[in-house]
C-alpha cells in the first residue's frame, strides 16, 4: 500500500462526505485559506485520501456542473496514475458517456494507458468500445489506443489494426491524426500489413494518410499517379 502524507483531518464517512460538499461549496471554507491553483489543490486531495476514498471526491467534483470542479476531479485522479487497477477501470467505464469535451476525452483516454499497464487484458474492452454506435466512446478507445502505442505499452498489435480498420473513415481531424499515428507506428513492426491496408484505403484524408506513409514515400507517389489517372479520364 502507498503511504501518504499526515492527513490534516481524520474523518468518518458522514464527516468525509460533508467535507467534500463544503469543497464544492466553497474552496475557502475548505482549506481555511486563499483558493490556490488547481494543481496544488489536487496534490492536497492525493497527500489526504487513498484511492479508494478519493473516488467519492471525484464524483462529487465531477457531477457538480462546473467545468473547474471537472477540471480538478481529473487532474487529482492522474496522481494516483501508479495506483490504477481493474477497479479504477470499472469506475473510468462509468463516466464515458457522461464527457463533454474532446479534453476530457483525452485526459480519460490517457488514464485508460496507466490502468493498461498493469491490467493488459483491458484491450478486449478497448476493442469492444470501438464498436460502440456512440461515436464519443469510439472516440474514447481510439485516444487509449494512442496512448498506449506513444508510451510503448503494446502487447497486441493485432487488436490495434482492428480498432483502426474500424474507424479508419471516421470524419473527425483528431481522430484522423491518432489513427495516421497509430499506423505510423505500427508498420515499423508490421510494415507489409499496413503496407496493403493502406493500399486499400487508398482513398484516405490527407490528415491519415501523409502520417502514416511517413516512412513509406513510394505510397505517397502511387497516389498522386492514381490522382492524376483519374483526373485524365
Amino acid at each position: 500500500m502507498i503511504k501518504r502524507g499526515k492527513p490534516l483531518i481524520k474523518l468518518n464517512n458522514k464527516d468525509f462526505l460533508d467535507d467534500v460538499k463544503k469543497y464544492i461549496k466553497n474552496t475557502r471554507e475548505f482549506y481555511k485559506d486563499k483558493n490556490p491553483e488547481l494543481e496544488i489543490l489536487a496534490g492536497k486531495f492525493y497527500e489526504e485520501y487513498s484511492l479508494v476514498n478519493f473516488y467519492k471526491i471525484f464524483n462529487k467534483l465531477w457531477n457538480s456542473g462546473l467545468n473547474g470542479d471537472r477540471e480538478l476531479a481529473l487532474l487529482s485522479f492522474k496522481l494516483y496514475k501508479d495506483e490504477f487497477d481493474i477497479i479504477t477501470w470499472k469506475f473510468l467505464e462509468r463516466k464515458f458517456k457522461e464527457i463533454r469535451n474532446i479534453e476530457e476525452l483525452n485526459f480519460i483516454g490517457e488514464m485508460i494507458s496507466y490502468i493498461y499497464r498493469k491490467n493488459q487484458t483491458i484491450i478486449k474492452d478497448i476493442l469492444y468500445l470501438s464498436k460502440s454506435n456512440d461515436i464519443w466512446i469510439k472516440r474514447i478507445s481510439i485516444s487509449a489506443c494512442f496512448y498506449i502505442v506513444k508510451r510503448d505499452l503494446v502487447n497486441n498489435q493485432d487488436i490495434l489494426i482492428e480498432v483502426i480498420k474500424r474507424n479508419i473513415h471516421d470524419d473527425n481531424i483528431f481522430i484522423q491524426q491518432i489513427l495516421g499515428f497509430l499506423l505510423k507506428k505500427i508498420s515499423k513492426s508490421k510494415k507489409e500489413e499496413i503496407k496493403m491496408l493502406i493500399l486499400k484505403n487508398h482513398n484516405l484524408p490527407d490528415s491519415i494518410y501523409f502520417q502514416a506513409t511517413e516512412k513509406m514515400k513510394y505510397l505517397r507517389k502511387l497516389r498522386q499517379i492514381k490522382k492524376l489517372n483519374s483526373y485524365v479520364r
